[in-house]
């Protein structure tokens, strides 16, 4: 059993909405879903989020293996985003105003019993049991860069929370990161920085187990953003999966 939901709002602060969420089901009922959040103060980045999100929605439907290995949907979900960003490019040629775009890019891939993550920049995935939450994803931005660099000379600060090291677009650096989870039940939250920056994780958790519609339950968790002031558009995808049932 799986159930989702999304919602994007463009908050009180910015003055247009730069997020872009979809999801699907193929033909044999396997789900997918992605959110992408346009770069603030960056050229066309309401251009990539759309335009990045309905390529791998679109790609998604295309690929025919209906009984991918693990290694199989790795490669399709890197594969994907690489061919996302060639994409860009080839945009960006024909409008040189868009070379600047850029866009973060998470997304989730129910197959069986398990759930494939791919990940490129700050937007989030969570796990969320009756008990408990964990991020999956980890922020690539300068701060957890430098933290991970055991070596490195440089300050570091909350303010480099900000500063992305790896990014989709034409001109950007890029870092895919995937993982694999394998629960059997819970719920799976796709969500953009607009979200999480003013919403600790007890809320989340508080918020995704009441014993709401889930698709009011998705819908709060923005109204709660925008209502604890978030400056930027917000966005998530809420999955609520069952593997034991049908």
């Amino acid at each position: 059993m799986i159930n989702i939901s999304s919602y994007v709002k463009k908050g009180n602060v910015r003055l247009d909405n730069q997020d872009w969420v979809d999801f699907a089901f193929n033909k044999v009922g396997h789900a997918f879903a992605v959110l992408c959040d346009g770069m603030g103060g960056h050229y066309g980045g309401k251009v990539a989020a759309k335009k990045s999100c309905n390529f791998a929605i679109k790609s998604f439907l295309e690929f025919k293996n209906f009984y991918p290995t693990e290694l199989e949907i790795n490669n399709f979900l890197i594969f994907l985003i690489k061919d996302i960003i060639r994409y860009l490019k080839q945009l960006s040629s024909e409008n040189q105003n868009l070379l600047d775009m850029g866009t973060t890019i998470v997304i989730a891939y129910f197959f069986k019993n398990n759930i494939y993550v791919a990940n490129v920049g700050d937007s989030r995935c969570y796990y969320v049991s009756k008990s408990s939450i964990k991020q999956i994803t980890i922020d690539q931005n300068l701060y957890n860069k430098i933290k991970r660099d055991e070596n490195s000379l440089q300050e570091n600060n909350k303010a480099n929370k900000s500063i992305l090291y790896s990014a989709v677009g034409p001109l950007k650096n890029f870092k895919i990161d995937t993982y694999l989870i394998s629960p059997t039940s819970g719920w799976i939250l796709l969500c953009s920085d607009g979200i999480y920056s003013v919403i600790d994780e007890k809320t989340i958790i508080a918020t995704i187990i009441r014993p709401l519609p889930l698709s009011y339950k998705c819908e709060l968790l923005l109204e709660n953003a925008i209502k604890f002031r978030s400056n930027d558009n917000v966005s998530a995808v809420l999955i609520e999966f069952d593997f034991l049932k049908k």
